[in-house]
């Protein structure tokens, strides 16, 4: 369901008619229409959970050379004669009767022999780390007993005994060839050198010796290091806390393949002959997870029951397997529990697939996959694995409260398909219990309830029906009784949705009229979707624009599109969106243009969360939204006065799920004017702006069900600006700007209406902007520019908050405290040109210096007073003097920046001739930075420094008629670099780099473009704290390219090579290999043709 193929078909057709004449009107028209053909599923079903991957399971290799002796849960160490274990290929039809498959499985066999041992154990490591097997439900056994009078067996899960053989490991200590000395009683193994590999000579298997018993060596000439160390950590480890056992020391296990009712089935004994499927369920309490978080091992152990039994034999296991699920279990709270079971027709031999049962399982499964020899044709197999759900519940009651779930990671969309179907199958009829299903979380959903008074597969369907007509299911029905007469009770609770499925919910349920408890096993199988459902959507627009010449123009729009209409681009999907909008603007007036334009937009969005793929959408605009926006502007235009300008604008938004209505009014005017005369003393052009903005937000609280939290606000907005521009002489200038936006808020709680007087009016936020910049032409030569700006953000907080500094706090209304944000900077330049100076210095006319200075602060206050004004602090580098006590200064940062820069063509003016000639387009540029940088945050102090000297560069061109080089060479470029950078951090850290670069670029006969690299840099940290350089590196490379047209194809052969050195601390040393990637001159592309 989450992974469907669709199709779309989208039909459009348009029509436009331009520059008619209607009655004197010059007119425009357009209209457009469009439809759309949506069908959801190609095929005719949606699976949403067929069980064919709900287990989860962790299982042991039955191989068995990765099985190992292990110590006895309850008694000492087997003699080695007693067991032995090895692999066997058995028939798997052999195994299970249902398999049509002629190929083998491989098991494990286990003998056994208690003429000396009482019990013998094996191992299988899971994992050194542990496996987490919180989440598993049971451990599933296929058993092979070869004698109905078996001994008993036992499986535990968790970290065993390593001293396998009772001696406490190495009886002294040990001196490896390396040098290393392990200490006495460390695990056995064939690990001499303690290299952690096995080396042929010590390939002789570790010594299992248990006193009086029997001594011989495990996993000699197996290529692999054998130890009684089972989680490789280098310790004999004791048995700890962790899993559980199955068996004759804990749980017993459940034969699937017994119908003696329990506890006759229940087993830790073989009493049978042949292949047996065996479960026993895993409980784990909620305080006991922990025990499950690292399972490392899994033991089987065997022990003689009844002394009459006999004392030699042997078991097999075809699957010994901890098994989860993927749909999650909730416990009964009161009595009753549930195990949720996955069941399959080659794990467990009893489960019959629903294929091979009659009536209606198999017409599913023919419908949803096809025939059984289509499938078996697909996974090219003799064997086809068939699955289900199974909820086994004991001593359930009227007030028992189990149930399975599953939890979809993004929730599903159900509403595609008009039917919901699923397979259901009680093990024996109960008529006082009942089967749910549930869709949707606790508060919002839809269920359906089944009475189990049959037996056998039934395949239920229940319809999704559309109430609104708009191709959305809102409901489930049950289905009418002429097409199916099961019994079904649908019932809901809240708002649930059938397009937002965030859960699925089964379980079983007692009638509350019956006080016994019951055991009940129901099957669920190929819950699915059926019958999609097509969407035809539907979108016109209709535009006019009419001009009555030298008068005025008008026009208009009516656009709309319903929520079925898409196409592939569609951004916004499932909305109904209507808009109308219309313009006039009157021009015969030429000193006072008028324009007017409004726009009226409804959407309707049934819900918000299925929109498309887009933040586009936000939960207010669930349901009808209803939004108009209108403005009107003109402009005053006389002569030489003032020009003036108008706007005003209303908007307005309704919004019917949240019983909202926005409504702002915003008022602006502005003046603009030029001085018709040059007078220093004044400005030159004066701007002036104002703005007034009423915003209000009321909710209608008669149609809310919960107005906790909600207030209605009337919101005052006041804009400023003004900039002047002044010119004090020619070539000169100086501009000032102001702007300042101050915003205040009343707000009155709904829970409050009746009391006005309850209401707060406080101020909610200002910004404000200073700036300045000019240059003044002293001479030609001399024109420095100076500029400085800082911008002050303050935001009061707007919550009732509790500020606590050192021991003493105190309680803030909205709007009492604000926090205040500064930023400014300032620059200062000079540019000199030599040739201005000096023009006849033919060496020094073309050097030009330019150099700055720069700051660059910001700082960051909280809880300040509401009443400080900081509209004068434009000073950054002088501090705020609040009389808060709470007021903090959480950070500042200040930065000083001193760059210059330097060009010259020192041959530029010479004029030289021949051979000489290339040095007049000889180039030198050098650059030099210093920043300096110190920040305090949270009363934490630092200084850097970042020092840029030299950057310099020497470039030089028509190298080829210097080095006399033209008959094989032409437009060659030489440029030259290096770079000089420290970067300190005061008494932490320096760290320096140097980079020198070359480039040569060339046309090798006038045929290849040629290009070589070359770089190499040298960098190094020092920690300043102990004075020592830890790190240095080495990086170099180079790069030789050619490219050139034969024919039709254009080649670029390429070379790189690349080198790393890295020295860390005082002698660590790493270096990567040289690298060199070679490009073959292959045809990489087709080069145009000429003409």
């Amino acid at each position: 369901v989450t992974d469907l193929a669709n199709s779309m078909l989208v039909y459009e057709g348009d029509a436009q008619v331009k520059s008619l004449n209607l009655l004197g009107l010059r007119t425009n028209l357009s209209g457009e229409v469009a439809l759309s053909r949506l069908d959801p599923n190609l095929n005719d079903f949606a699976l949403i959970d067929n069980m064919e991957g709900i287990k989860q399971d962790d299982s042991a290799p039955l191989d068995a050379n990765f099985w190992r002796i292990a110590a006895n849960p309850a008694s000492g160490p087997a003699d080695p004669p007693d067991l032995d274990w090895y692999s066997e290929n058995v028939k798997a039809n052999a195994i299970n009767p249902a398999s049509t498959s002629e190929g083998t499985q491989q098991v494990l066999s286990f003998s056994y022999d208690f003429k000396k041992s009482t019990e013998v154990s094996i191992v299988y490591p899971l994992s050194t780390t542990g496996l987490d097997f919180s989440q598993k439900t049971a451990l599933e056994l296929v058993v092979y007993g070869s004698t109905n009078t078996g001994p008993q067996f036992n499986l535990h899960l968790g970290q065993i005994n390593e001293d396998a053989d009772n001696t406490g490991g190495t009886a002294a200590s040990l001196i490896c060839s390396n040098g290393l000395t392990l200490p006495s009683h460390s695990p056995k193994s064939e690990d001499a050198n303690c290299d952690s590999q096995v080396a042929p000579d010590e390939d002789i298997g570790w010594f299992y010796a248990p006193a009086g018993l029997t001594s011989t060596r495990y996993g000699a000439k197996n290529g692999r290091l054998d130890s009684e160390d089972l989680n490789q950590n280098g310790r004999l480890d004791p048995a700890d806390l962790t899993g559980g056992d199955f068996g004759y020391r804990g749980f017993k296990f459940i034969d699937n393949n017994d119908s003696t009712p329990a506890p006759g089935n229940q087993k830790d004994y073989i009493n049978f002959t042949g292949w047996h499927t065996l479960y026993a369920p895993i409980s784990i309490a909620s305080t006991e997870t922990y025990k499950w978080n690292a399972v490392k091992q899994v033991r089987i152990s065997l022990k003689k029951k009844n002394s009459s039994d006999p004392d030699s034999g042997v078991i097999k296991f075809a699957r010994i397997s901890a098994v989860g699920n993927t749909w999650g279990v909730s416990q009964s709270t009161t009595t009753g529990s549930i195990k949720a079971l996955a069941e399959n027709n080659i794990d467990n031999p009893g489960y019959v697939p629903i294929y091979q049962a009659v009536g209606e399982a198999t017409w599913v499964f023919n419908k949803l996959y096809g025939s059984v020899s289509e499938q078996k044709n697909k996974t090219n197999s003799g064997n086809l694995v068939e699955q289900a759900l199974s909820l086994d519940y004991t001593a359930v009651t009227s007030t028992s409260t189990a149930y399975v779930y599953r939890k979809f990671t993004v929730p599903v969309d159900l509403s595609q398909h008009s039917k919901f179907r699923f397979l259901l199958n009680p093990k024996a009829g109960d008529a006082n219990t009942r089967f749910f299903i549930r869709i949707g979380d606790d508060n919002h959903y839809f269920k359906a309830e089944i009475p189990l008074d049959f037996t056998g597969w039934r395949l239920y369907t229940i319809n999704q029906e559309d109430l609104t007509r708009d191709s959305i299911p809102d409901i489930w029905a049950k289905v009418p009784d002429h097409i199916s007469n099961y019994e079904i009770y649908i019932s809901s609770k809240g708002k649930p949705s059938l397009q937002q499925v965030a859960q699925l919910t089964m379980g079983v349920i007692v009638m509350p009229t019956d006080a016994a408890s019951h055991d009940v096993t129901v099957y669920i199988n190929e819950i699915h979707l059926a019958e999609p459902i097509g969407r035809t959507g539907n979108a016109g627009k209709v535009e006019g624009s009419f001009e009555v010449p030298g008068w005025l123009t008008f026009g208009g729009k009516h656009r709309k599109v319903d929520r079925n209409f898409q196409t592939p681009v569609t951004v916004i999907a499932n909305q109904d969106n209507e808009q109308n909008s219309g313009y006039l603007n009157i021009t015969h007036i030429s000193f006072l243009p008028l324009s007017f334009a409004a726009a009226k937009q409804i959407t309707t969005t049934p819900n918000a969360l299925v929109t498309g793929g887009n933040n586009l959408v936000n939960s207010m605009q669930q349901g009808k939204v209803r939004k108009f926006d209108g403005t009107a502007s003109s402009s005053l235009n006389i002569g030489a006065l003032p020009k003036l300008g108008f706007n005003y604008g209303k908007s307005r938004t309704d919004y019917q799920s949240m019983a909202r209505q926005d409504d702002r009014d915003t008022y602006a005017a502005n003046l603009a004017y030029t001085m018709p005369l040059n007078l220093r003393i004044l400005p030159q052009t004066y701007n002036f702006n104002y703005s007034l903005g009423m915003n209000r937000v009321e909710y209608d609280g008669a149609k809310l069900l919960n107005p906790a939290g909600l207030y209605n606000t009337k919101e005052r907005t006041d804009s400023y600006g003004a900039k002047l521009a002044f010119a004090p002489w020619k070539g000169s200038s100086f501009n000032s700007g102001y702007s300042l936006q101050q915003v205040r808020e009343k707000r009155l709680a709904l829970s409050a209406l009746s009391n006005p007087q309850a209401g707060e009016d406080y101020p909610k936020s200002r910004q404000q902007t200073v700036d300045v910049n000019s240059n003044f032409l002293f001479f030609s030569w001399l024109n420095p520019s100076v500029g400085y700006s800082i911008t002050t953000i303050e935001n009061n907080n707007l919550n009732i908050t509790t500020v606590t500094v050192v021991q003493s706090s105190d309680v803030f209304r909205a709007g009492e405290i604000k926090t205040v944000n500064r930023n400014a900077q300032g620059a200062v330049s000079l540019a000199l040109n030599i040739n201005e100076l000096a023009p006849r210095n033919r060496l020094l006319r073309s050097l030009i210096l330019s150099s700055n200075y720069q700051i660059q602060d910001g700082d960051s206050w909280a809880n300040i007073e509401k009443a400080y004004d900081t509209r004068n602090k434009l000073w950054l580098r002088g501090s705020l003097r609040p009389e808060s006590r709470f007021a903090t200064r959480n950070s500042v940062t200040l930065r000083d920046t001193i760059s210059s820069s330097q060009r010259w063509q020192p041959f530029e003016g010479f004029g030289f001739k021949g051979r000489a000639a290339a040095l007049a387009t000889m180039s030198l540029t050098n650059t030099f930075s210093n920043s300096v940088q110190k920040s305090e945050v949270t009363g934490t102090k630092s200084q850097s420094v970042n020092r840029t000297f030299p950057d310099l560069t020497l470039s030089l061109s028509q190298l080829e008629t210097l080095i006399r080089a033209a008959g094989w060479a032409q437009n060659a470029n030489l440029n030259l670099k290096y770079t000089a950078n420290s970067n300190e951090s005061k008494a932490i850290s320096l760290d320096a780099s140097k980079t020198y670069s070359l480039d040569l670029r060339f046309k090798l006969l006038n045929y290849v473009d040629t290009a070589m690299s070359s770089n190499l840099r040298l960098a190094s940290k020092k920690d300043l704290r102990i004075n020592q350089r830890v790190q240095r590196s080495v990086h170099q490379d180079a790069t030789l390219q050619g490219s050139f047209d034969h024919k039709k194809f254009h080649f670029t052969p390429k070379i790189d090579y690349v080198r790393d050195l890295v020295q860390r601390g005082l002698r660590g040393r790493q270096e990567s290999a040289p690298r060199l990637q070679r490009r073959p001159p292959a045809a990489l592309e087709q080069a145009p043709e000429a003409g």
